[in-house]
């Protein structure tokens, strides 16, 4: 009998169906911890680093923002927050959008300068 190794690559789930990963954060036996868990882990992580005080969800919002900054699409950021409108995505995030559309216009504006 020979001992085969397992491909990395033959994932049990089609990786481009998103709703084979509603669990993020799982122990090792793909069971999802409790959200008050992973807050607690995070707070601690927090301060034994000596890192500002922010809330796990913050990150996301950070997420989000620097995608609208880097140029990502609203359809797309929508898409990866889970949000099933953009229109969600454009209310929540207004402020990032009008700061990155002011960003293009600056850029083109250096391409072609305004004469008066």
């Amino acid at each position: 009998m020979t001992h085969q190794t397992a491909d990395p690559l033959d994932f049990p789930v089609n990786v481009f169906d998103l709703r084979a990963f509603v669990n993020v954060f799982t122990n090792n036996v793909g069971k999802p911890f409790h959200p008050d868990s992973i807050s607690s882990w995070f707070r601690r992580f927090i301060k034994e680093n000596d890192l500002p005080p922010i809330h796990l969800h913050s990150l996301r919002h950070t997420n989000a923002s620097l995608m609208i900054a880097g140029g990502v699409d609203v359809e797309t950021v929508s898409k990866r927050l889970g949000h099933a409108d953009p229109h969600t995505t454009i209310t929540i995030y207004t402020h990032q959008i009008r700061t990155a559309d002011a960003a293009a216009a600056e850029m083109l504006e250096a391409f072609v300068p305004y004469k008066k």
